[in-house]
This record gives structure tokens, C-alpha cells and sequence, in this order.
């Protein structure tokens, strides 16, 4: 397994075919405090699930699932598709700025259409989390700073 990413409560690792989320205090949490883990874990899934249902760009969420890492332990993850891209701020090109502002929007559309569902997020303009796939398809990810109002 590999860190291909970094947030404020967790890493993501390539896992197979899958991106698994696990949050910094799985690696010092006693037993009792991973099932809150697990929780915390779960309620992003739900957020990623219904979004997803709805037609959302996100990544395919699979469910949260205890994982063997190099150390011997087990940790809680929240497994979900695999993207490969960039996030939005690798690819702003002062170059190319027509391009950055075309997805920018495409983004920001996602964004709206997830809102007019009932989610917020905490930060919704923050250019990492806006995956642009190889392919060119937008996704959203971080479903630890979307909230249903």
C-alpha cells in the first residue's frame, strides 16, 4: 500500500484497485476508540453513498472495512473507487487558465447540483478536493467536510 494523499484527519492509500481512507488516530487509538473511528468512517460513506445515488460526481464508495497494514495491525477504511488524476490546483497553468476555469465550473455544477439535495460542505473551493480523472471527468471527494442541512 501507498499514501497517494494527505488531509487534516487522514491519508489515503492506494489500496488494489481502491483508495482507503484512514484517519490519523487509527494508528494510536486503543480498541475502544476505533469503533469511533469506524463511525466517523461510516458517516462519510452514507454522505459519499447518497451522493453518489443522486447522481453526484464522486467516486464509487464500497464501505468501510478493517485492513491489514505492513505493521500487523488491522485499521478501519473507508474503501472507494480509485481515481487517477490530478487534484484541481496541480493543474492550474497560467498557460492554459481557460482550461482550469472551464473544469472550475464544471466543478462548481457538481457542487450546486449536490446542494440542491440538501448537502454543504465546510470547503467547497478548496482545489484538492476536486479530482480531474485522466479522462477528463470531474469528481468530489472528502466526505468528511460535507454535512446534509
Amino acid at each position: 500500500m501507498e499514501i497517494i494523499g494527505e488531509g487534516s484527519e487522514g491519508f489515503i492509500y492506494k489500496y488494489g484497485e481502491r483508495a482507503a481512507k484512514v484517519l490519523h488516530g487509527s494508528f494510536t487509538a486503543n480498541p475502544n476508540h476505533l469503533n469511533f473511528i469506524r463511525e466517523r468512517l461510516a458517516n462519510e460513506y452514507e454522505i459519499a453513498k447518497e451522493l453518489y445515488r443522486n447522481n453526484i460526481s464522486v467516486p464509487i464508495p464500497f464501505g468501510i472495512f478493517d485492513i491489514p497494514f505492513k505493521n500487523g495491525k488491522i485499521y478501519p477504511a473507508f474503501l472507494m473507487q480509485f481515481i487517477k488524476g490530478k487534484n484541481l490546483g496541480e493543474l492550474r497553468n497560467p498557460n492554459n487558465s481557460t482550461l482550469y476555469y472551464r473544469i472550475e465550473k464544471l466543478a462548481e455544477i457538481e457542487i450546486e447540483k449536490a446542494k440542491g439535495i440538501g448537502f454543504r460542505t465546510y470547503d467547497a473551493n478548496r482545489k484538492t478536493n476536486i479530482i480531474v480523472s485522466k479522462y477528463g471527468k470531474i469528481y468530489l471527494i472528502d466526505f468528511g467536510l460535507w454535512f446534509k442541512d
